[in-house]
């Protein structure tokens, strides 16, 4: 028999269970069959609800629904949270199927880690699935989504409320007779009135029925809660686990947002896909198409940032979609970052107040680029301790007219709202990933003035940031040259560290058109390679050179430079070397907007420039040569 109909012959059964259990000590008023009928009515609307809640998943932008059972992976989970661990250990961990082994659950992780996709996978078990262990009797799952208290004003017990109204209890307001008099004094009878759930308090009440369904109550997004009602809902779910016998609670949160315990859980957090994860929901998301877009997004960059379910399912949706991924990863890391501050919540249609009025999505935003870059850059650290946050936050809280001395509040703020910060131990914090780091550096970057006389540190210390930035400019071959042909770089003449930043920078793929800046570039890199004084550094600076002039723009570029303002040093031309010297030393470079350092001389590997320009003639400002072997 299909599942949509057995929920109202399972409701039926449950409904009289239920009837039965809260009229054993508080004998039914208005009919035993009335009230029978009315609680089986709701239950089956209830499953019913749940039932077509856990059968899709569907993300903002995605023009359809992708199957629950079919289209997503379990996902792993770790015993001890992260915030709770030495941040080098892993600790044990849980499969999904652990999980209904447990009685009571919170499961943490941050924005887009799959817990409630997770929620949606364990109520599809629990209605088509048949018991995995003998542990596993709570089989009924009743469903919260606890945004819907956003709105509502503070009431008593808000949860247990409205899991009543779920369950068709019904609540009505009493009168009794309560004598107010002192002990020894006369009588003083005075009439109060309280509300009664089928007779009995709505805290015993509403648990009584939840014991005798042997419901598993799936409570998703307690961080979703504001906080005029936040407490009250904690309240009722301490109320719920005292008393529970057969009732199995079932809790998410983000990990940022968890910080008073409710006792009796046990506490795990959604650990990150693993590559055989991805692998296996590309499959089921594109089928054949799978091992061409696990090709594009073979970047270090993109498989980390695929590891967090909700960014994988962004990913796999613009290639569902176009066919391909965007040719510029700052694309995906921009869109990645916008989506945690503030898409995520607006497409849920959560609104999150901050504690700072003025501190909304878009200074975070420039907050957290500053924050980047003083920890990529002054700090040099990526893993930032409680004093080191506090440093920082002194640093700049004035340019963002935040109160002073609050910067554990501040962090916990970003933590919980954007997941971009989290928690990895004791008192330590880190970016969530790696290349949200070098991207929101860069971002940093882009907004400053050109950091001229900086660029020869920042290659040394962390070139990843800079080649972010290069791609994302408007303009970046004019970046390009601001980095390659800066004065100290040059002095500094270190071709490996060079090698290290055009490596990234081939992997962000910034888009050059034809320009002096980017031909200056070009013969830059080619007097860098002819002067390495080690094989393997000119190999490797040949190699990104060949990778950067395959490019039609760059070739162009070069041919327009060094033709026309250098000369070649014609005695030389015998030898592996050919030497240029500049020929227009009054001229600048017209398309940068940085200052460069433009070479008066330098050589050319004479292989490298035949190997390019093989059966071509050049001229050299005036004097041409044929590239022949």
């Amino acid at each position: 028999m299909a599942l949509e109909n057995l929920l109202p012959v399972l409701a039926e059964h449950l409904g009289k269970k239920v009837i039965d259990r809260l009229t054993k000590d508080h004998p039914a008023q208005g009919g035993v069959r009335a009230r029978e009928d009315r609680v089986q009515e709701a239950l089956s609307v209830h499953l019913r609800l749940v039932s077509n809640w856990s059968r899709q998943v569907q993300f903002y932008r995605m023009s359809s629904a992708r199957s629950v059972e079919g289209e997503t992976v379990p996902l792993t989970f770790a015993g001890t949270p992260r915030r709770f661990r030495n941040s080098q250990a892993t600790g044990p961990t849980l499969s999904e199927k652990d999980l209904l082994g447990k009685e009571h659950l919170l499961i943490l992780g941050p924005p887009g880690a799959g817990k409630t996709t997770t929620l949606k996978r364990l109520c599809h078990v629990l209605l088509c699935e048949e018991p995995n262990s003998n542990s596993d009797t709570s089989q009924v799952p009743i469903l919260v989504r606890l945004r819907v208290f956003n709105g509502t004003e503070s009431t008593s017990f808000p949860l247990l409320r409205h899991i009543a109204q779920e369950l068709g209890l019904q609540i009505h307001e009493v009168e009794e007779q309560v004598n107010m008099a002192s002990p020894g004094r006369p009588p003083k009878m005075v009439v109060r009135r309280r509300e009664v759930c089928e007779g009995q308090s709505i805290p015993r009440a509403v648990s009584q029925a939840l014991n005798e369904l042997q419901a598993t109550l799936f409570l998703d997004g307690l961080d979703e809660v504001n906080t005029l009602v936040r407490s009250a809902i904690e309240a009722d779910i301490r109320s719920l686990l005292e008393a529970s016998d057969a009732l199995r609670v079932v809790i998410t949160c983000r990990s940022g947002e968890y910080r008073t315990p409710l006792g009796y859980l046990t506490v795990v957090e959604v650990c990150e896909l693993l590559l055989s994860d991805i692998q296996g929901m590309a499959r089921s998301w594109l089928g054949p198409k799978a091992d061409e877009f696990m090709r594009q997004a073979q970047s270090p960059s993109l498989l980390e940032l695929a590891q967090r379910p909700l960014f994988l399912a962004h990913m796999l949706n613009l290639y569902h979609l176009g066919g391909y991924l965007p040719e510029q990863p700052f694309e995906i890391y921009e869109m990645v970052t916008l989506l945690m501050i503030r898409e995520w919540d607006r497409e849920r249609e959560i609104v999150r107040r901050s504690r700072y009025a003025d501190f909304g999505a878009e200074k975070k935003l420039r907050f957290l680029s500053a924050l980047a870059f003083e920890f990529t850059y002054s700090n040099k650290i990526k893993v930032f301790s409680d004093k080191d946050l506090i440093n920082a936050y002194r640093k700049l809280r004035r340019r963002f007219q935040l109160p002073e001395d609050e910067a554990q509040l501040v962090a916990q703020e970003i933590e919980s709202h954007t997941g971009l910060v989290v928690e990895v131990g004791p008192r330590q914090y880190e970016f969530s990933h790696l290349t949200l780091q070098e991207y929101l550096a860069a971002d940093y970057l882009v907004r400053s003035p050109f950091p001229e006389k900086k660029i020869a540190t920042y290659i040394a210390q962390y070139p990843a940031p800079l080649a972010i930035a290069t791609a994302l400019s408007t303009e970046p071959a004019a970046w390009l040259a601001g980095v390659l042909m800066n004065r100290s770089l040059i002095a500094d003449g270190s071709s490996a560290k060079i090698a290290i930043f055009l490596e990234r920078l081939r992997r962000e793929n910034p888009i050059f058109v034809r320009s002096d800046a980017l031909g200056l570039c070009v013969l830059g890199l080619a007097f860098l390679a002819a002067d390495a004084k080690l094989a393997h550094e000119r190999e490797s600076v040949e190699t990104h050179l060949a990778k950067l002039l395959e490019s039609e723009e760059a070739h162009k570029s070069f041919v327009d430079v060094a033709c026309r303002r250098y000369a070649l040093t014609l005695n030389d031309t015998g030898s592996d070397f050919i030497a240029t010297k500049r020929v227009d030393v009054d001229s600048g470079i017209d398309d940068s907007a940085f200052e460069v350092d433009i070479p008066d001389t330098g050589r050319i590997s004479r292989n490298w420039l035949e190997s390019k320009f093989l059966g071509r003639e050049l001229l050299f400002n005036g004097i041409r040569v044929t590239m022949r072997r």
